[in-house]
């Protein structure tokens, strides 16, 4: 299959742009290109990855699949998501009339304003910790329909004890 390599640039600056966010001043992203590693090279974890998917889907316009994200290992394989047809599953839920968006729910924290649309201004505002895990929650709720009581934020390497051991 080709891929549209109109969207190829957009893409590539997408990527290029998050991972020199995330480490301001560096702009070592901006000399990677589309075959390199997602998390090896640019430097993105699943958060960012989250955030990289926000992006591409406002900017381009385009849907991708949760599995793709999660399988891709580049830009490349971001591209190759973005042209393959639709699972489908996908494809049949995508025929049957839209059901009514949910709700929002109320967890009690204040959200952070809405015209803080990424986690990067999030933080770069200077939000308060309660802002910052109120839009985690919301991504996660919002974008993988995760229910709010089972997000949970927890610091670098540690171990969460579940019920089952």
């Amino acid at each position: 299959m080709s891929i549209d390599r109109d969207l190829t640039p957009a893409l590539l600056q997408l990527v290029r742009d998050l991972a020199d966010q995330l480490r301001p001043g560096s702009d070592f992203a901006q000399s990677l290109g589309i075959d390199h590693s997602l998390e090896r090279d640019y430097g993105l974890d699943s958060l960012s990855r989250a955030e990289l998917v926000m992006r591409i889907e406002s900017e381009l316009g385009v849907s991708l699949d949760a599995t793709a994200l999660s399988q891709a290992e580049t830009p490349h394989d971001l591209l190759r998501a973005i042209r393959s047809p639709v699972p489908a599953p996908a494809a049949a839920a995508a025929s049957r009339p839209s059901e009514p968006e949910p709700a929002r729910v109320d967890l009690g924290i204040d959200y952070p304003p809405p015209t803080l649309a990424t986690l990067v201004d999030i933080l770069d505002c200077g939000s308060e910790r309660q802002a910052i895990i109120a839009a985690i929650t919301r991504l996660a709720v919002d974008c993988i329909g995760m229910p709010p009581d089972d997000v949970v934020l927890a610091p670098p390497r540690s171990v969460l004890k579940t019920s089952s051991g």
